[in-house]
């Protein structure tokens, strides 16, 4: 659910890349239209905060996926 979504922004801010694509091509924003997600679409419009904790939010797991990627997928 958008719970996971506003858990990534709050934790990670600005550190997360929205414009990070999947293997499929697919940003964030792409994946969850093409989900029909449109929550989590107007949330990942919303700019996200400067500050956060340091890390790697740009890492994949073995599908090719984000943690706002996965994020996006737990709304099932």
């Amino acid at each position: 659910n958008i719970v996971w979504v506003k858990l990534v922004r709050d934790q990670f801010g600005a550190l997360v890349n929205t414009g990070l694509r999947n293997r499929k091509g697919l940003t964030p924003i792409m994946y969850a239209q093409y989900l029909n997600f449109t929550d989590i679409v107007y949330e990942l419009q919303k700019p996200f905060p400067t500050f956060g904790l340091k890390g790697d939010v740009d890492v994949y797991d073995v599908n090719g996926l984000t943690a706002l990627m996965l994020a996006i997928i737990s709304k099932n």
